[in-house]
């Protein structure tokens, strides 16, 4: 049982965030279909801040698996890219009317 209390234990894990970097590799490979299932199971049940903040009966989660270089993923990125403009305008419109933003 550990002896630190809460105050030192959040000092640490504040330390290990602040320290924490991403070093992703991706394989040319595409993943056997069995882990791909076992990581959407796994993302199923992993934490989700929307279930916290949102109607319980609007809550769901979607999974997408798009191989690199597909026709879908193509489609994907030209849609995502066209909504992160839209909602881009839209703060720079609400910030026009919200100085503190």
């Amino acid at each position: 049982m550990s002896t630190e209390i809460p105050d030192q234990k959040n000092v640490m894990f504040d330390r290990i965030i602040v320290g924490r970097r991403s070093h992703r590799q991706f394989r040319q490979e595409f993943p056997p279909e069995d882990d791909i299932r076992d990581i959407i199971h796994a993302g199923l049940h992993a934490p989700f801040a929307a279930a916290a903040v949102s109607n319980t009966e609007d809550y769901f989660r979607r999974f997408f698996v798009l191989k690199r270089d597909s026709k879908s993923i193509i489609a994907a990125a030209s849609l995502i890219f066209e909504e992160v403009m839209a909602e881009a305008s839209n703060l720079e419109h609400a910030m026009e009317n919200d100085p503190q933003l």
